[in-house]
């Protein structure tokens, strides 16, 4: 693969994103498919669902081992200036699960995100590392946030789930079926599962 930190300028790629914007899905695919690495990876910030999604999809079917380290690079850098474009460079990592030699970085980085929707990537990635050594580090995230955010909540549940070693008390609905964390036949999904209805069930009164 070519090296991923080309710039290929910002005018060039505007009206890439515009004559792209209105075409489908297939067109889109056919007129990325020759783009370099480093071109496809300056579309993760396209505003379009379209566009900066087809490229992140070319971009994985492309992925290796130097690739996935390029990624990691790539957002340590701050190379993504949208929360769109640090969505899809997290989800790239999160979907080579524990192959990706450095994610824990990426993730441990993007927990002091100002989108709240990219710390829920990092999060998930911790969690499905499912290594305490990082409970330390999300702790502190955590205690960092204002008293009123909402991500306290998911925090709490991460936090649970490291604590555990289970990493479905985070996202019970969640299915490894590509199997990226090993846990594609894992009895702890129906444990986390069984725990949560245990949680819906109401107390019976006390005689």
């Amino acid at each position: 693969m070519s090296a991923i930190n080309q710039d290929w300028g910002t005018t060039m790629r505007k009206e890439l994103e515009r004559e792209l914007a209105h075409k489908t899905y297939e067109q889109i695919d056919q007129a990325l498919r020759n783009l370099s690495d480093g071109e496809l990876l300056d579309l993760f910030d396209s505003p379009s669902i379209k566009v900066g999604d087809s490229a992140c999809d070319i971009l994985w079917s492309r992925s290796d081992a130097k690739f996935e380290d390029e990624m990691v690079d790539a957002l340590l850098d701050g190379r993504f200036k949208t929360r769109l474009g640090r969505m899809r460079a997290s989800q790239v990592v999160i979907c080579g699960g524990k192959r990706v030699r450095r994610a824990h970085e990426a993730y441990l980085h993007l927990l002091h995100d100002r989108s709240t929707d990219v710390v829920d990537n990092a999060i998930f990635g911790l969690v499905f590392l499912n290594d305490k050594a990082h409970l330390p580090a999300v702790e502190a995230a955590r205690d960092a946030l204002p008293d009123d955010s909402k991500m306290k909540v998911r925090f709490a549940s991460a936090i649970k789930a490291l604590q555990a070693g289970n990493p479905f008390f985070f996202s019970s609905g969640y299915n490894d079926a590509a199997n990226a964390w090993g846990l594609k036949d894992s009895p702890l999904k129906a444990a986390a599962v069984a725990a949560e209805d245990a949680d819906r069930r109401p107390a019976r009164p006390t005689p």
